[in-house]
């Protein structure tokens, strides 16, 4: 049985994909399975694009417990072997389907990034966010694992500034909260207290109005040191 050494499994992504549009929001689980074959490809480069590991590995990865992910994985393949980011640079902007394919069989998962994207998760040459996807693999909400990306990027800096549009887009959300009361409840006060919870990085966060809109938001990032490298 394969040992998995949680200290070793780190994702690294580029700035541009860190900084991504979403066109919809991944589910918790979403995010996890694509940042896990990430870790796997950073540990073994060769692989690209294609990285195979068992259900029960990807569990104990994120001290995970249950069959649940067994029962539902053929949902999962449903949902996110469509779904897409969107990179945007200078002027050029891109959409790219994350997966080129995704099988399951007999408990492994073998999953296939599309090739489009090879340089946003490998050879990165310094514009790159990094971490341990042990920090990720048992946090419930989907905002919290985007937030903590965007959050971590900027840790150095301590601040980081959004305007309210684009960070919907981010997380993959533009359209879904129309009023701001909404969001700020069900993504920003829910991401904040489950990365309160588990205190590496934690953040509080100011409204800029113009008039009575919010129009953007100042994220305010404290983190431990090692969280810095």
């Amino acid at each position: 049985m394969e040992i998995v050494k949680k200290q070793n499994q780190m994702v690294v992504q580029s700035n541009n994909l860190v900084e991504a549009y979403y066109d919809s929001d991944l589910t918790a689980t979403e995010h996890k399975i694509i940042r896990y074959a990430a870790s796997k490809i950073k540990s073994n480069p060769d692989q690209f694009p294609t990285v195979s590991f068992d259900v029960k590995e990807f569990m104990r990865a994120g001290g995970l417990k249950g069959n649940a992910y067994h029962k539902k994985i053929e949902i999962i393949g449903d949902e996110l072997s469509g779904k897409r980011i969107k990179i945007q640079n200078d002027q050029k902007i891109g959409w790219f389907p994350w997966l080129s394919s995704l099988v399951y069989d007999n408990g492994t998962i073998y999953l296939s990034f599309n090739t489009l994207i090879k340089d946003l998760l490998l050879e990165l040459e310094g514009q790159f966010t990094k971490y341990n996807y042990q920090y990720i693999g048992d946090m419930r909400s989907s905002y919290s694992i985007r937030l903590y990306e965007l959050l971590k990027q900027y840790a150095p800096i301590g601040k980081r500034r959004f305007d309210l549009l684009v960070l919907k887009k981010m997380l993959g959300v533009d359209g879904k909260y129309k009023g701001y009361g909404q969001f700020k409840q069900r993504v920003l006060n829910q991401a904040k207290k489950e990365l309160d919870r588990k205190g590496k990085l934690i953040f509080s966060f100011e409204e800029i109005k113009q008039g009575r809109q919010v129009k953007e938001i100042v994220f305010f990032i404290q983190v431990h040191e090692e969280q810095l490298s």
